[in-house]
């Protein structure tokens, strides 16, 4: 009999309830009456139903069940998905940790390292303001001094104005102040070493008419001599300074300076040759030299050479004329001696 048969009888026919089996087997208990009108075949379909009863229970609880297990199943993997997900979380996390402390320690590096760069910016601006402040200072100094120079320069212009034919720059003009100074300095020098020869021979005349004025009157033309011999250096003197300021206001070239000093070498050879006609002191350049006198002071060549001879033959007469003068010296400690000894003799002077 099929299931769907059994069933039915089962639906159809009301069984009593079982009871056990020892009331079944005929026990000594009471008998249920309807029992013994139960049939076996009656109660193997209940049995059956029940069975059948039971494995659909069975079946709803397995069903139940499976879907229990694969709610949780389906929850177990959703945790499982979840704290992979925690895990590569946690793993980014960590990693992000890492790399921010990392970031960190590398900023906190570059922050030191900016820290000293900009302690070491910080002393370069403040050498750079002091060496900004030392420039500034001394720009100021230099604008100072080109203010006050502008007045020079202003100056200068005017004289290159004044004289575009001699001077073209401001340098022209500057370079023949230095030549104009060094010839003034010269002829400066020159003049003390006059000064001082004069002195020296104020000196010796003061003496010497101190000491001989009454002593020896024989000496009075020499001394007109040496007197006037004075009268004509301080004479050379003042031409000579008259000249120095003649040359430092004109402000006379190279050319010119030297045809002056060619033509005082000339003057001066004149004035030692133009002496009196008795005088023993002369010393011709022609009879010496064997060469004329150039006469064109233009040919600065031949007048360099031929101003040499003439400052020789100066030269020679200066030592000529220093020999007289220790001469006459000689000759006053001679003079005084015989006066000394006439003295001591009681002779008549």
């Amino acid at each position: 009999m099929d299931k769907k048969d059994s069933s039915t009888v089962a639906k159809s026919t009301k069984l009593p309830p079982v009871g056990n089996a020892s009331s079944v087997s005929g026990g000594t208990g009471p008998v249920n009456p309807q029992v013994e009108t139960v049939s076996p075949a009656t109660r193997l379909l209940e049995k059956r139903r029940l069975m059948y009863e039971k494995q659909e229970q069975y079946e709803k609880k397995k069903k139940e069940f499976k879907l229990e297990e694969d709610k949780f199943r389906e929850q177990e993997a959703k945790l499982r998905h979840e704290d992979l997900d925690l895990q590569n979380q946690m793993i980014k996390f960590s990693q992000f940790l890492q790399d921010n402390e990392k970031k960190k320690n590398e900023a906190d590096a570059k922050r030191a390292d900016e820290m000293k760069k900009i302690e070491m910016l910080k002393k370069q601006i403040d050498k750079k303001k002091e060496q900004y402040q030392i420039l500034l200072d001394k720009k100021n100094r230099i604008d100072l001094k080109v203010k006050a120079m502008k007045k020079y320069e202003t100056y200068l212009e005017s004289v290159r104005d004044r004289n575009p034919d001699e001077y073209q720059e401001l340098s022209d003009i500057l370079s023949r102040y230095q030549t104009l100074k060094r010839s003034n300095l010269n002829l400066t020098a020159k003049m003390q070493s006059l000064e001082r020869e004069l002195d020296e021979l104020k000196n010796a005349v003061t003496k010497y008419e101190k000491d001989m004025k009454t002593e020896i009157m024989q000496l009075n033309n020499e001394i007109a001599q040496f007197t006037q011999s004075f009268e004509k250096i301080e004479e050379q003197k003042n031409k000579l300074k008259s000249e120095a300021e003649e040359t430092s206001k004109k402000k006379l070239s190279k050319v010119s300076d030297l045809a002056r000093i060619l033509m005082a070498i000339d003057n001066l050879e004149n004035r030692c040759l133009n002496r009196k006609d008795k005088s023993a002191l002369k010393y011709p350049l022609l009879q010496y030299t064997g060469k004329d006198d150039p006469k064109n002071f233009n040919l600065f060549k031949e007048r360099a050479i031929y101003a040499k001879h003439q400052l020789h033959f100066i030269a020679q007469y200066l030592k000529d004329f220093r020999t007289i003068v220790e001469t006459i010296h000689e000759t006053k400690e001679g003079i005084r001696t015989k006066i000394k000894e006439k003295k001591d003799n009681n002779e008549i002077i």
